[in-house]
């Protein structure tokens, strides 16, 4: 319950961030570049702390303990080298949520497999997300679509967060049902 409660709150700062973005489209993309830095922080730390708290240990315990530790690092980049990255930001985050989706859609899939009750809701929820992350990867950086890319970034990080509130529900009722099948 408190993976399930962590996961969910880092979904919830990703929600708040997006929301920020988008209600703030046209405040400097090095301001976003900070918020974003923040969220993805927050997340790292979360993540360690989940981790040292559950009974998980062994090679894939160790693997998202690197795995967090290079998101803190990373929000670290982010923050202090936000206008020096900036141009390349949309087709990172862009990246990162077209692979967050796709692990959505997986977790989808295995709900409809187990027949599970609107597993279609995550699988639209995901393909809308995969979409606004593959919009983030092809635009292109100006000074004219500022309000644009803001706008853009927000909704896919907003959908991301949005998508990762579903998901925890459906894994539960997934491990519930594999292992009434075992």
């Amino acid at each position: 319950k408190k993976i399930k409660h962590s996961f969910v709150l880092m979904a919830i700062l990703f929600c708040l961030c997006g929301l920020l973005i988008l209600l703030f489209p046209y405040n400097s993309l090095i301001a976003i570049g900070i918020i974003i830095g923040i969220t993805v922080l927050v997340t790292g730390i979360i993540q360690i702390v989940r981790l040292l708290i559950s009974d998980q240990r062994g090679g894939e315990f160790a693997a998202s303990i690197v795995s967090s530790v290079f998101t803190i690092i990373c929000s670290i980049v982010i923050m202090i080298f936000s206008k020096s990255i900036m141009p390349y930001l949309p087709m990172i985050l862009g990246l990162f949520i077209i692979i967050d989706g796709a692990f959505k859609i997986d977790t989808s899939l295995c709900a409809k497999s187990y027949r599970l009750k609107s597993w279609f809701l995550l699988f639209l929820i995901a393909g809308f997300t995969i979409f606004c992350g593959f919009l983030c990867v092809r635009i292109k950086v100006s000074i004219t679509n500022v309000g644009l890319i803001s706008s853009l970034v927000g909704l896919a990080i907003f959908m991301c967060g949005f998508q990762n509130i579903f998901a925890p529900i459906y894994m539960g009722k997934i491990e519930a049902r594999a292992k009434e099948e075992i």
